[in-house]
Order: structure tokens, then C-alpha cells, then sequence
């Protein structure tokens, strides 16, 4: 079917192409003696520095393609901001972008395959998709990745916003490459869902409560027990990973793309009523990590700019405390706070917060609705106790700054606990 698109909308697409093929070139922008070099490595779509799996094997270990596509996006960047556009260059980073997609490797990580790799190849392909000959992405690459990431594919809360981030990139290399109407329902299908993210979902329905709560709480990975899905606080991992892809979104679409009002108005609140409780002083409660809390690598370093996106859409009743909100995280001065104030009960995560302008209170029970926190991917490993009625107390936020290695994981704070190993803890 094709379809005919007020000249508004066309121009829409091409203002969010350009806007989202900026924000997503590679930094630092490889030098021209860097591509040189790859350039005299590079044979039949591979560089021979690479060494690279077998196709026919399980893939276990995703370093070489990732170093792969990296490297292809790197030139592909390049290119972009390269004054001259050099015929053998945009041809390496289109022949390494098909090997990729015509290996079809066996990736065992479902996350490496659909999230991580196919991000860094969607954006090469939208990177280059107006340099190469028209309809070249749709031989090799674009049946790949279409069959690889897209909306349809079940996923929910941080998880759908990832793949609905890939299938933008991807419908808009395709849109930009062949000009095929399809890649337009693609693109429009990934702002649908990134538009119902942002509303609360259903604790009963097909998300199964992943997302964001009716209490501004966030919920992911969310485990069964026996046929009831049982919720667990994820609002500053995934949570913000989720809200992370919104946001991006919202920054880079362009007029009629972009998301609706009340989905938007739907996030300030969950940034005052929620995420904005989970962090004071410059400490983010350690409940609402996750598994996270093994990478050290948790910050509010993007939150104060969310407040900045949202502020235009932000109503006079709602602006004062999401300044407070900004101002709480650019100074992490709780000394002056009259909003994020008292005490409020997270109730679908079993989770309660208490403020006041001297400390904050954090704490955490599990029941048959909830969990506590979980284990996987070699992460947490001696959180079993964490939810299970635990409590962080915090005045300067720099109370518990790298204690976790010297702790005694079978006595944290306000747990009642067995005083011998849980047999779960690797020794």
C-alpha cells in the first residue's frame, strides 16, 4: 500500500534523521590516519586484525563483533563529518555492515544479538544509508535486522524501549535508502511504542507489570510465582535505562513524531513522584539498582537534563518541583528542599522512602506481591537479603561510598537474618 504524506510530515522525518544521525555518530570521531589503517586491514568484509567466530558455532563470547561493528561505526562516523567522501571508505563501511547481517552468527546471549549488536549496526546503516546506491540496505542487511529487533517481538518496560530505539534507527536508514513506504509504518510503529512506555502499565496484563507503576515506582524482570507475577523494584536500572530511551527520543523527534502531550506529562510525574525519591544527597538508594549495584557505575548524570527536555511541557501547577528536582541533583543540597518532603509508600514494590532537610530513610520489605533483589548475569551475587526488610540511612550521601566489598552481606542494615552462610553465596 502506499500512502501520501503532507509535505509537514516528510520534512518532519528528515529534521529527525538528520537530529538522531547526530546524536549518534561515535566520539571521538576516528582520525583520518586511523581509518587509513583500518582501510589496509580490511578484505571481504572483515579486518584482519579481528579474529572473528565461526558461524556455524554457538557464539559465546560477542568481543570480536562487537569490536567489529564498533570499528564500522567509527568509519561510518567518519564519513559523516568528513568533508570528502572517499568511494573506498563508504564501500569498507557498507561491506562490513553485510558481512555482519549475511553471517546470521548463532549469538548465545539473546541480549548481545537483539540489543547490543544490532544497536551498533542499526546506527552504522543509518549513518551511511544516504551515501551508498539507492536500495542497497534491502539485499543483505534489512531483512537481518528486521528479523532480529523489532516492537512485535513481546518485549516489555526497558527491554521494548531498547528494540522500539533499534527499529527507529534501522526504519529510518531504510526510509533514507530505498524510500519505501514501509519504512514509515516501521518508524511510525516504534513511536507507538515508545509512546505507551510511558503510560502505567497493567499489573495484570501483557506487560505483567513491567514498567512504570501506578505509584511511579518502575518494575523489571518481574519473577512467577506459580501463576502470579510477583514485582520487583528496578526504577534506577532499568527504570532508567527505559526512561533514558524516552527521553532521547523526545530530544530528537521532530514535530508531528514526536510523542503525545499526555504521555510526556505522564513522565514528569514520574520523575517527581517517583524517581526523584529514589536519590538524596547524591546517593541513589541501593533497593531500586538492582543487580546494578556490581558495576559501580550508577549516576544521576542524565537525570538534571531530563528535567530541561521536559520543562516546555510542563504546566505552571508542575513546574516547581521539577525545578526542585533539577536543583536537588545539580547541587545535592537537600538543605533548602520544601517539595521532596515526609514520607511516601511505593506501594506496589512494597517500598517506603521518608525525607527530611537533616536525612533520608530508605527501606525495603518483600510479600507475596513482591521480590527482593535479583541475581543473574554473575551480578549481586550476595544480594539474597537485599528487600528483605533492609534499610539505608543517608544524611551527606556518602555513607555507604564503596562499602559493599568490606561488607557482611548476612548482617546488612534492618534485615532479620540466619547467622549462618546462605548456601546461594559463591565462596
Amino acid at each position: 500500500m502506499e500512502y501520501n504524506y503532507p509535505e509537514e510530515f516528510l520534512k518532519d522525518i528528515e529534521s529527525t534523521y538528520s537530529k538522531v544521525k547526530n546524536a549518534n555518530l561515535s566520539s571521538p570521531i576516528p582520525s583520518s590516519s586511523d581509518v587509513a589503517h583500518w582501510y589496509s586491514l580490511f578484505n571481504n568484509g572483515k579486518f584482519s586484525d579481528i579474529t572473528y567466530p565461526d558461524k556455524n558455532q554457538k557464539v559465546t563470547n560477542s568481543t570480536p563483533l562487537y569490536s567489529h561493528l564498533s570499528r564500522t561505526k567509527s568509519i561510518a562516523s567518519y564519513l559523516v563529518k568528513s568533508s570528502v567522501q572517499d568511494a573506498n571508505y563508504i564501500n569498507m563501511a557498507f561491506s562490513a555492515l553485510n558481512f555482519y547481517a549475511s553471517q546470521k552468527y548463532n549469538i548465545s546471549s539473546w541480549w548481545d544479538r537483539q540489543v547490543g549488536l544490532a544497536k551498533d549496526a542499526a546506527i552504522s546503516a543509518m549513518l551511511i544509508c544516504k551515501m551508498i546506491p539507492k536500495n542497497n540496505l534491502s539485499d543483505v542487511f534489512l531483512p537481518y535486522i528486521i528479523e532480529t529487533t523489532n516492537t512485535t517481538m513481546g518485549e516489555t518496560g526497558a527491554n521494548q524501549a531498547d528494540f522500539a530505539t533499534i527499529q527507529l534507527f534501522w526504519s529510518l536508514a531504510g526510509w533514507e535508502n530505498t524510500q519505501e513506504d514501509k519504512y514509515i509504518q516501521y518508524m511510525l510503529a516504534s513511536l507507538s511504542a515508545m509512546n505507551e512506555l510511558c503510560y502505567i502499565v497493567d499489573r495484570t496484563g501483557v506487560e505483567h507489570g513491567e514498567g512504570i507503576s501506578s505509584d511511579y515506582s518502575i518494575s523489571q524482570h518481574n519473577p512467577k510465582n506459580g501463576t502470579v507475577y510477583c514485582s520487583q523494584l528496578y526504577t534506577c536500572s532499568y527504570g532508567t535505562v527505559l526512561l533514558s530511551n524516552i527521553f532521547s527520543f523526545i530530544k530528537n523527534l521532530s514535530g508531528s513524531l514526536n510523542l503525545a502531550e499526555d504521555a510526556i506529562s505522564n513522565l514528569i510525574d514520574e520523575l517527581t513522584e517517583g524517581l526523584g525519591w529514589h536519590t538524596y544527597a547524591g546517593m541513589i538508594d541501593i533497593h531500586p539498582q538492582g543487580r546494578a549495584i556490581s558495576r559501580g557505575t550508577m549516576s544521576q548524570s542524565g537525570w538534571a537534563s531530563w528535567t530541561d527536555i521536559l520543562m516546555p511541557y510542563c504546566s505552571s501547577a508542575k513546574q516547581p518541583a521539577l525545578l526542585e528536582l533539577k536543583k536537588r541533583l545539580q547541587t545535592k543540597d537537600e538543605h533548602n528542599n520544601n517539595i521532596f518532603i515526609g514520607a511516601r509508600a511505593f506501594w506496589v514494590n512494597d517500598y517506603l522512602v521518608n525525607f527530611s532537610d537533616k536525612f533520608c530513610f530508605w527501606n525495603k520489605a518483600i510479600s507475596t506481591r513482591t521480590a527482593g533483589s535479583e541475581t543473574g548475569n554473575g551480578e549481586n551475587t550476595k544480594g539474597y537479603y537485599i528487600g528483605n526488610g533492609s534499610y539505608w540511612v543517608t544524611s551527606k550521601g556518602n555513607e555507604y561510598y564503596n562499602i559493599q566489598p568490606v561488607w557482611d552481606w548476612e548482617r546488612i542494615p534492618g534485615t532479620t537474618v540466619e547467622l549462618h552462610a546462605y548456601p546461594g553465596y559463591p565462596t
